[in-house]
């Protein structure tokens, strides 16, 4: 795959369904759904139409950009109509709405037959939309294909977008993206801002046309001048991710600025991160969650998780862990595992809710289920000690090898250590789990391993890869390893005997509250001459842990 493939494949993987005409949520009522072609007879505010109930503005919740790839659950789950104003697949069609008075509306459906007959494309284009909602007539969609298409071949603009979208969603007609994109393309030669939007996300994608970057932004552009906020957006990633442009931040914080004070919830999400991280804006954690929080408001599940850690963290806000729980609440029902497991986690220990041993399991199950590697460690201890459910040994072996297998360090560990203190029946594939956890990294894991190779438990013995480890585990922190440390240069145990260096480690680790470095350090010190001591407390000074 080259890479202009898989930069396009980046924006199919999490394209909604509706793309740039349909709204999120529930089917709305189709006979209020023409707002797509025409906005100056409409309010253009979202939260303006969303009282109305009428359809966002040439607006996508489901197009998430790969900067937020962890999101769009929401989007996922949700049932959202497959067309412009149609009702979702599962839904009996709307009901045809009669006007009032009825008989007078029916006559004027009448008329615009006979009108449209004679060729009039901006009655035909009407006529198809009628057709499209049941709006007076029975809900017909290929009827409302044949209005369009004849509107269309006449030139209308507004029709050949109409058209486009029925093509594309395979309302009335076969699904044709091809076809689909003959139409956006005609509507965008002729200025219809909805039409050069979605083109522009056919040559994005290579929908229908060939993988075009630089098409691509030309018609994002045209469109994103006027004040398409789903162009706008879409033209943000462009310029993020240096899609048929060259990287640009500041770029893509302005045009993701400008949808999103059109409450386009995708851009505020990448607005606000943009701010979290000062690219392309000022670093501005209070700015970073304004953002955040207004998507969060339109059920951006990812933003919602952002908005929890926020409170949680005390990140542009004062920390408030009951909000950060509600946040956490909100994106876990929507599916967020990460928030599913941050909610579990505030259960278990009681953060800004009370203490639920009960819900931190079943949020934890619902968060390893959904194959969060984290989730799945801790859900396996629970099931082993009994946490909130009942025991079950046989369960929690099972959990503890499904987050292994993912690559969880510490339950990488644990399972390796089971199996070593299993026997000799284990301890081949007990040494590789707990290998696997020191190469990730983990220094508890490069402690036991260290251990392992001290005393020859599974591996030949062999002091100095021990040192090695104990010096890697001891370089992040690791007290245990530390207070090893101390030992094997008080000793010159396959290094040189070094005192000042052996006062460090033991130094250290009583720092952080290691009885026997006390002890140790106290005694070494008694054999030290001042300048020894002086030297070991100076290293002692100038350690930092690494990561």
């Amino acid at each position: 795959m080259n890479l202009f493939s898989k930069v396009a494949d980046l924006f199919k993987r999490q394209a909604s369904p509706g793309s740039l005409l349909a709204p999120p949520g529930p089917p709305l009522d189709p006979a209020q759904d023409t707002s797509y072609i025409t906005r100056t007879e409409n309010p253009t505010r979202q939260q303006d139409r969303l009282r109305l109930r009428l359809p966002p503005v040439n607006d996508v919740p489901g197009d998430v950009s790969p900067l937020n790839y962890a999101q769009a659950t929401k989007w996922r789950a949700q049932k959202v109509a497959p067309g412009l104003g149609a009702p979702a697949a599962d839904k009996p069609p709307t009901e045809p709405r009669e006007p009032s008075p009825a008989k007078a509306y029916s006559d004027a459906v009448r008329a615009m037959l006979r009108d449209a007959e004679k060729g009039d494309p901006v009655i035909q284009l009407k006529l198809g939309t009628f057709f499209e909602n049941g709006a007076g007539v029975p809900q017909d969609h290929a009827e409302a294909v044949k209005w369009y298409t004849r509107a269309a071949e006449r030139g209308l603009a507004q029709a050949q977008a109409k058209l486009g979208f029925m093509h594309e969603k395979g309302l009335g007609v076969s699904q044709n993206v091809t076809l689909a994109a003959k139409w956006y393309l005609q509507a965008a030669e002729q200025d219809n801002e909805a039409a050069q939007c979605k083109i522009g996300v056919f040559y994005l994608e290579g929908q229908g046309v060939p993988l075009d970057f630089d098409a691509a932004v030309s018609w994002l552009t045209k469109s994103a001048e006027k004040s398409v906020a789903e162009a706008q957006f879409r033209l943000g990633v462009c310029y993020q991710k240096g899609v048929g442009v060259g990287v640009a931040y500041y770029e893509s914080a302005k045009w993701y600025r400008r949808a999103a004070d059109q409450d386009h919830a995708n851009a505020q999400y990448n607005l606000g991160m943009l701010y979290r991280q000062g690219v392309g804006v000022p670093k501005d954690a209070a700015q970073s969650t304004v953002w955040l929080r207004k998507a969060a408001g339109q059920d951006f599940a990812e933003a919602q998780y952002m908005v929890a850690q926020s409170y949680e963290k005390g990140i542009g806000v004062e920390p408030d862990p009951a909000q950060a729980v509600e946040w956490y609440r909100r994106a876990a029902e929507q599916g967020v595992v990460k928030a599913r497991h941050e909610l579990a986690v505030c259960f278990q220990k009681g953060i800004g809710v009370g203490q639920d041993l009960a819900a931190a399991g079943h949020w934890f199950k619902e968060a390893a289920e959904g194959g969060y590697p984290a989730a799945a460690y801790a859900f396996a201890l629970c099931l082993e000690a009994g946490l909130g459910m009942a025991q079950d040994a046989g369960e929690s072996l099972r959990w503890l090898r499904k987050a292994a297998d993912k690559g969880h360090a510490p339950a990488q560990l644990k399972l390796g250590l089971g199996l070593l203190q299993g026997g000799s029946d284990g301890s081949g594939e007990g040494l590789k789990w707990v290998r696997k956890a020191a190469d990730q990294g983990w220094a508890e894991a490069q402690f036991h391993l260290g251990s392992l190779h001290e005393r020859g438990l599974g591996v030949p013995a062999n002091e100095a890869e021990a040192l090695r480890l104990y010096r890697r585990a001891g370089d992040q922190g690791y007290v245990e390893a530390q207070a090893v440390l101390g030992t094997f240069f008080e000793k010159g145990r396959s290094t040189s005997q070094d005192f000042a260096e052996a006062y460090k480690w033991y130094n250290l680790a009583a720092a952080r509250g290691h009885a026997g470095a006390v002890a140790s350090r106290d005694a070494i010190a008694r054999m030290m001459n001042p300048e020894q001591i002086a030297e070991g407390q100076k290293r002692t000074a100038a350690f930092a842990p690494r990561k």
